[in-house]
């Protein structure tokens, strides 16, 4: 019975494994193709698997209770004491594994459906050579390579996306960071960095390394490399460079502009390094674009006015980012040669 029970765990961890690979293969438009045109049919489809899924999360729920009850049991044996019957742990152990995973195929399948009708159909009305993995996040290697981010010990990411938009090449994800901190037996969680990532590759070498940071995490005295003629970006912002004439190339009066307003409207603070043939730009707002498949969020957009503002959020987070790219690209100087 232990074999039978060991080799059926084991056929449960292969399964998950492919599971796990599939789910982790780039998204792209060819792969999932064709989409469900109808909205009133995909409309039903989503809110069917929402319903469903919503109902088994507490049924999973109840059903977990019940059985680390019945392991309770099995352990100390309060009612056998009492009751004629035997309780297997090892078989309860199979059975919740079971049903957990039979109770989340509701919720995968619907994340399926909204990544690949919603999320990749508008991405790739928008972006070229377009890979997306919502499991998946820029390295955290490359991004502390910037010095854009100060310390932190704990990460985690999604929804990268890979491709080309106006002919550069792109690369964006959801990112959080956090450090943890430990005096005596007590443990501080400090967010850092949450939000999104944004690199751009230039068909040129920049100099020398350009960094844009906010004055909030170094203090209101630390020194600029570069002064600039907006009072407001000088008291917000400090650069450092060993090249300032190439950082004026870079922060036009234009560009300077649209940082103030766009962080001044989106409540986002802005970071951006230059270094070698590629833009880094750190967008901290607290927020993870395209997250509209989390039950309570989903029940919302679904009730507010159905498929339209589900596509509608999800245009919104995409003209969120390439409102940056675009005002990079008007910069002659990094992208003259590359954009179109």
């Amino acid at each position: 019975m232990e074999l039978a029970n060991f080799a059926f765990v084991l056929m449960l961890l292969a399964n998950a494994l492919a599971v796990w690979l599939k789910d982790n293969q780039p998204m792209t438009p060819e792969l999932h193709k064709p989409y469900i045109s109808d909205d009133r049919e995909l409309e039903k489809t989503i809110r069917k698997l929402a319903g469903l899924a919503r109902v088994l999360k507490y049924v999973t729920w109840v059903f977990i209770s019940v059985m680390f009850v019945a392991l309770a049991e099995d352990y100390f044996g309060l009612l056998s004491k009492t009751i004629n019957y035997d309780i297997n742990s090892s078989w309860l152990i199979i059975i919740m594994g079971i049903a957990v995973y039979l109770t989340t195929l509701p919720q995968k399948k619907l994340d399926k459906h909204i990544y690949r009708n919603l999320i990749v159909r508008a991405l790739s009305e928008v972006f070229q050579d377009l890979e997306y993995r919502p499991m998946k996040h820029i390295e955290p290697a490359w991004i502390s390579s910037t010095a854009l981010i100060g310390r932190w010990n704990k990460y985690r990411g999604s929804d990268l996306i890979k491709g080309k938009y106006r002919g550069v090449k792109i690369a964006f994800s959801d990112i959080r960071f956090t450090e943890k901190k430990r005096s005596g037996a007590t443990f501080t969680k400090i967010s850092k960095f949450q939000g999104q990532w944004l690199s751009l590759e230039l068909r040129k070498e920049i100099p020398a390394p350009i960094h844009l940071r906010e004055r909030y995490e170094y203090g209101e005295d630390v020194k600029s490399d570069v002064k600039t003629e907006n009072a407001a970006f000088n008291q917000k912002y400090w650069i450092s460079t060993s090249d300032p004439y190439t950082a004026f190339f870079l922060l036009t009066p234009h560009f300077i502009e649209y940082i103030v307003n766009m962080d001044e409207k989106t409540g986002t603070r802005t970071c951006m390094s230059v270094i070698s043939n590629r833009v880094d730009i750190a967008l901290h707002n607290t927020r993870d674009l395209f997250e509209v498949s989390g039950t309570k969020r989903l029940r919302t957009l679904l009730e507010d006015n159905g498929v339209v503002q589900l596509r509608r959020q999800i245009c919104d987070d995409i003209n969120y980012i390439t409102g940056i790219i675009d005002e990079l690209l008007l910069n002659d100087y990094l992208f003259g040669d590359s954009a179109n």
